[in-house]
């Protein structure tokens, strides 16, 4: 997989959860402390870590080059779609 591939997988689980997670941030050299990703080729995990007003939040896209693929998300992530209101956990 291209980085290409791993930033439209990523774009598709923004619009699903419903977070911005500065994408752009997240797959560019910027603020790689804060805003990165990585890929597990062994269990075909994409891992985004980014920030949101609570702190550093965390998606797993599990089986990411599947249709079955699966979210799973740090407690700092989940809150923070609960409190949005977004009810999508």
């Amino acid at each position: 997989m291209f980085v290409t591939d791993f930033y439209e997988i990523a774009e598709g689980a923004e619009r699903e959860i419903g977070v911005d997670m500065h994408l752009d941030v997240i797959f560019s050299e910027e603020l790689n402390t804060y805003f990165n990703y990585k890929y597990d080729y062994a269990n075909d995990v994409i891992t985004l870590n980014f920030e949101v007003d609570s702190g550093t939040a965390t998606l797993d896209i599990v089986d990411a080059q599947s249709p079955d693929y699966s979210y799973r998300m740090n407690n700092i992530l989940t809150k923070y779609i609960e409190e949005s209101g977004k009810h999508y956990c």
